[in-house]
């Protein structure tokens, strides 16, 4: 039989964790709403779960990007053309990001690449609700086709939300 401490014992923690859904959604939406509007000037092209599937997204047209961004998806973005692909990543994205209020770890010079490498180019660590983080790669078949590079800048923009974990003091998986 349940007493009346019980009762509320259960009614309290009942609350706090349909409180805790409701602000977990709240945060997604806001950071969702956040990168789109980041990526306001690029072409959304689709999403991939490995960098190797880069090739199969990129049809040289855009598609909607989706209102959720959700962990564990990499979310792959064109533009049509940067004037200087450094200057927009060491200024403007993180100036954007901090506009709508997401927080990122400041860049180091250990955080840009080089295209020789094969790695990313650019890695900006997302923290806080938007946990996370955004980079790009060279996309070989638009630097080596003389009318996509016309139209389209060569680096392909990653944006990937890493997953909660439950154990307290883990890192999110790179």
């Amino acid at each position: 039989m349940m007493t009346n401490a019980m009762r509320i014992g259960c009614s309290i923690l009942l609350c706090l964790t349909l409180y805790a859904s409701g602000c977990k959604a709240i945060s997604r939406d806001r950071c969702s709403s956040g990168i789109r509007e980041v990526f306001s000037d690029f072409e959304y092209v689709g999403q991939i779960h490995d960098l190797k599937d880069l090739n199969s997204v990129f049809a040289g047209h855009a598609v909607v990007a989706p209102k959720q961004f959700l962990p564990g998806t990499k979310y792959v973005f064109y533009h049509r053309r940067i004037s200087s692909t450094y200057e927009f990543e060491s200024s403007t994205i993180p100036s954007r990001l901090r506009a709508r209020g997401i927080e990122f770890k400041p860049l180091e010079q250990s955080d840009f690449g080089y295209p020789d490498e094969g790695g990313p180019l650019f890695t900006l660590e997302l923290q806080g609700v938007c946990k996370g983080r955004i980079y790009n790669v060279v996309d070989r078949r638009i630097a080596r086709d003389q009318k996509l590079s016309q139209v389209w800048a060569s680096e392909a923009y990653i944006v990937e939300l890493m997953l909660e974990r439950k154990s307290v003091g883990s890192e999110a998986p790179n």
